[in-house]
């Protein structure tokens, strides 16, 4: 999930991240597509989940009771800079997808 911030507006969220986007389109293509990835069980994580699958996108992944966190921040010109702080998530195994 992509959470934007304005310099002075609200923060905005956005199902997406590239994998997840490729995906996306795929399944709305028609093709069978399997995003091996985590989801976290929390509200974000359960509005990626529907995203993806309506789009026709099986997640067969780790659920993760706390989700990965990264946050990143970009500083204007002159000062243009990006940083990037993580928390790993805390997950449970995935079953194989049964064929």
């Amino acid at each position: 999930m992509d959470v934007i911030a304005g310099p002075d507006g609200p923060r905005r969220s956005h199902p997406g991240g590239s994998p997840a986007n490729v995906a996306l389109g795929l399944g709305r293509l028609g093709h069978l597509v399997r995003l091996a990835t985590r989801v976290g069980h929390d509200d974000f994580g359960q509005l990626l989940q529907k995203h993806l699958q309506d789009s026709g996108v099986e997640l067969p992944g780790a659920r993760c009771s706390t989700p990965s966190t990264f946050t990143g921040r970009c500083q204007p010109p002159p000062r243009q800079h990006y940083w990037v702080m993580a928390r790993p998530a805390t997950c449970t195994p995935a079953r194989s997808p049964s064929r």
